[in-house]
């Protein structure tokens, strides 16, 4: 079989990243007396043992068998096994390496897709944690695997060890990396897919939502202050890390009451998050907010 005979699309690239994650290329040992040749997918999950059979069918027009007890789809192939060592190296899992003939965009996707779909979790405590996560024993591999994240999807991450244990994990983590994550590689495993909108989900929106209404946007002032504010104090304080938040409240709040605003420029609090502050310093202006609210 002639490399040139192969598609090199977005099909090979998906089998490619199953056989690096929980697949194999393997044949006997010189040992053995029986001889084969083995190529396969290692996966409890349906979606993707089919999924596996279908795209590798698609390449190389044979298909390969998921197994009676829906743990391996398989196929026995010396032609193939040849083929994929000799133009692609090893499958094992310290060893992979993503071919440069698949760094391209749409081929890194479905080749990123595959392989966090087989060695990837989604972490999704809210107010806590979110993360996509990918775990191997082959560092250099990660290592490529993020910088193309970087470079090619805008999406940031961290490698870090993993304690107690020969391999190292690579995490995405923020509400814009996941959702470029999402939008532009996700899942196909089905619950992984459930738990990463679930993450994307958990996310507090910071964007204060201000009613159209006249009305309802006095009421919704009202209403959001007195949650937020101290009243008993001489100085009124309201934080937001979006400083467009706190530009529309001291605009509100000037134009239903007169009241004077301070807008801070940009603060950072003791973990280094950003934030923005309104102020309400006068007296006559404290007042005021008192009238409104009370």
């Amino acid at each position: 079989m002639e490399k040139s005979n192969i598609l090199i699309g977005s099909d090979f690239a998906a089998v490619h990243a199953y056989l690096c994650a929980d697949g194999y290329v393997c044949k006997n040992l010189p040992s053995q007396k029986t001889k084969y040749y083995r190529i396969g997918l290692r996966n409890t999950c349906p979606e993707l043992l089919e999924d596996f059979q279908t795209r590798f069918d698609n390449v190389f027009h044979k298909k390969p068998i998921i197994s009676k007890q829906q743990d391996r789809c398989l196929i026995g192939s010396r032609e193939l096994f040849y083929f994929l060592t000799e133009n692609f190296g090893s499958f094992y899992s310290a060893d992979w390496s993503i071919p440069k003939c698949l760094v391209k965009k749409e081929l890194l996707s479905s080749w990123l897709r595959a392989f966090f779909d087989c060695e990837g979790w989604v972490e999704a405590v809210k107010g806590k944690n979110r993360a996509v996560a990918a775990e191997s024993i082959n560092e250099k591999g990660l290592n490529d695997i993020r910088n193309y994240l970087k470079n090619l999807f805008g999406i940031h991450s961290t490698i870090r060890p993993r304690s107690g244990r020969t391999t190292s994990v690579l995490g995405i983590y923020g509400k814009k990396n996941i959702i470029k994550f999402s939008n532009q590689i996700g899942f196909t495993h089905p619950l992984k897919r459930q738990k990463l909108d679930a993450a994307i989900n958990s996310f507090v929106n910071y964007d204060w939502q201000f009613p159209e209404n006249e009305q309802e946007l006095k009421d919704f002032v009202t209403a959001f202050l007195k949650q937020r504010i101290n009243l008993t104090t001489g100085r009124i304080q309201v934080c937001s890390n979006k400083k467009k938040n706190i530009i529309k409240l001291s605009k509100l709040l000037k134009r239903f009451a007169s009241i004077n605003c301070r807008v801070s420029k940009t603060r950072f609090n003791s973990f280094g998050t950003r934030y923005f502050e309104l102020s309400i310093n006068k007296k006559q202006d404290v007042t005021k907010l008192k009238e409104l609210i009370l």
